[in-house]
């Protein structure tokens, strides 16, 4: 086991501050047990004596002045002391060392970082060995997670004999984490040799963060590490913080059915990397009862710019969502007043604050909190980095009487990838039976083999994965909006929906679709084709045909189903 924290210290300082003193202690202990010898010795012959005290030998009488008697149990202790540490070091390592060379079965975390940090620690919670390799071996989060119990493997993560060292071939999963999606993806390249290298009964999970759109949708577009032995997915913690909190913080909370006249908005002040995929999250499942647009404003020193680019790679986005730009910080009295006068409209309104520094987070929240005290209430999220802080703020303004705003914590980004989350998830089991669901009315109507997607769920590309999962994540926006619930307690009846629900939630379930298309780079287009990203269907509502029509309607009316997998079943709320 490694140096608890204060010992490291001690050892680091305070193991020289004493042999410092033993060593000037005993120059000045000689210094008077020769001065009254015949002949008195020089400087150099006093200190080379001091210096055979720390290897136990001593040169002098039985009663030695009291300096040189402390000195020279004092300059013992210290060499003892040493060479237990460093047997105990040579020990520790060697037993790094075989535990490593028998790990089978493990976790590897490539990337201490943050999210590195955080990952490895939640696999550890769980019982997992896990193995963390990096480049910078005194990182503060090396010596957290040696303490946790976690292997080291110091070296480049990008390099194969790194990867070697910890064993990937032989390993359960990979959890590429670094702060480069380049770097990841070159992981991710490794693992898979490594793997294949390697005789395996089951493939080797390599979960690989990567941020770019345009790199993600590359990687899936061309199904780039297509390998047996090694399942590659793409993770990306920012949307999965996005995912969180619009889960258990849903943006039409308020809204009182689909004859709210009010659209439901989302503020964002910080469009970074978290701040984006808010965005895109919510333009992905806001689409509610009343059937309105989601309208998103986004508040930034280059917002405009930003929500250009955005526009650029998604030249449809105008036309799922109303997405607005304020340019400048919340300090300029001009953008103040602009969100001043966008609260006085009726809105179901959500306000994220996404900012990377804790402190600014905290500020600018209180101060819109108190911007909006007048106005109706107000869902407010902050993106917190430290516990303590985060506990705080939302226990001094959650739900205080007389505030217009009520304050929840936002994820990090870093918080966001759980091991319980990337294995086997309720969302995940969810879309799987929203795909199977699928499966089984379209083959019911005879074999497609122009469909892609009539095939198994493990042979599905990441993108339709991901889409059966958007699917799955607009449930609970369907029930709400018909006054429904999901429940662990099994019914006495089940619930049955009219077909002016049913109309409604397929109305609903196409202008999902119809988003999600639009945030594949899918536009219009007589016939579907995947190449040049065009689909007949993305039409409006009233367009539509009724066969057309119908696909949606399916899914609407099998939603009791879809949720039995994960133990859930839908009741009237009350």
């Amino acid at each position: 086991m490694p140096l608890s924290p204060r010992l490291h210290q001690f050892a680091r300082i305070g193991l020289p501050v004493l042999a410092v003193i033993a060593f000037a202690l005993g120059c000045l202990g000689y210094a008077a047990h020769f001065q009254h010898a015949s002949e008195v010795p020089g400087v150099s012959h006093i200190v080379y004596v001091t210096l055979r005290l720390f290897v136990f030998e001593y040169d002098g009488d039985h009663n030695p002045v009291w300096q040189l008697n402390v000195a020279r149990f004092l300059a013992a202790g210290l060499t003892t002391v040493g060479a237990f540490a460093v047997g105990l070091s040579i020990l520790r390592d060697s037993w790094h060392a075989f535990r490593l060379d028998r790990a089978r079965d493990h976790v590897v975390v490539c990337g201490a970082g943050a999210k590195g940090e955080l990952a490895a620690l939640d696999c550890l919670q769980t019982g997992d060995t896990v193995v963390v390799v990096d480049q910078i071996a005194d990182a503060p989060s090396i010596s957290k997670l040696r303490q946790a119990g976690a292997l080291f493997v110091h070296g480049d993560i990008t390099d194969g004999e790194a990867l070697r060292k910890a064993q990937v071939g032989r390993a359960r999963m990979v959890m590429a984490v670094a702060g480069s999606d380049e770097t990841n993806v070159t992981v991710a390249a490794h693992a898979r040799l490594l793997a294949a290298a390697t005789r395996r009964t089951e493939p080797l999970l390599c979960f690989t963060h990567v941020v770019d759109p345009e790199l993600r949708g590359l990687i899936e577009r061309e199904r780039a590490f297509v390998l047996g032995a090694c399942s590659i997915r793409l993770v990306d913690a920012y949307a999965a913080a996005a995912r969180r909190f619009i889960t258990d913080h849903p943006l039409e909370t308020g809204m009182t059915g689909p004859d709210d006249p009010r659209q439901v908005h989302l503020v964002v002040l910080g469009l970074g990397k978290l701040g984006r995929a808010l965005v895109v999250q919510a333009i992905r499942v806001g689409h509610y009862a009343n059937l309105r647009k989601l309208r998103i404003t986004v508040v930034d020193k280059d917002a405009e710019l930003r929500c250009n680019q955005m526009r650029w790679v998604w030249p449809l986005l105008d036309e799922v969502c109303d997405l607005r730009a304020v340019h400048g910080g919340f300090d300029d009295p001009k953008v103040r007043q602009s969100l001043r006068e966008e609260a006085k409209e009726p809105a179901v309104r959500t306000v994220a604050i996404c900012l990377d520094d804790d402190a600014r987070a905290v500020t600018q929240a209180l101060r819109i909190r108190d911007l909006l005290t007048p106005m109706p209430p107000v869902q407010m999220a902050v993106r917190l980095g430290h516990t303590e802080l985060a506990e705080l703020v939302a226990g001094s303004t959650s739900e205080t009487p007389g505030l217009g705003a009520r304050v929840v914590v936002l994820d990090t980004h870093a918080q966001a990838l759980r091991r319980a989350d990337l294995l086997d998830s309720p969302l995940d089991m969810q879309a799987r039976a929203v795909h199977e669901d699928y499966l089984r009315h379209q083959l019911a109507k005879g074999p497609d083999p122009t469909n892609k997607m009539l095939v198994p769920w493990s042979e599905l590309t990441p993108a339709a994965q991901d889409a059966n999962r958007q699917q799955a994540d607009h449930i609970d926006v369907k029930l709400r909006a018909i006054g429904c619930r999901t429940t662990t307690v099994l019914p006495p009846s089940p619930v049955a929906c009219s077909d002016e629900e049913v109309e409604l939630l397929a109305k609903m379930e196409h202008a999902r679709w119809a988003a999600d298309k639009v945030l594949q780079g899918y536009r219009y287009g007589p016939v579907r084709d995947n190449v040049v990203r065009t689909h007949p269907d993305l039409l409006p509502w009233e367009s539509l045909t009724e066969l057309v029509r119908e696909k949606d309607r399916e899914p609407v009316r099998n939603i009791g189903a879809l949720l039995r997998p994960v133990g859930l079943y839908v009741e009237r709320a009350t």
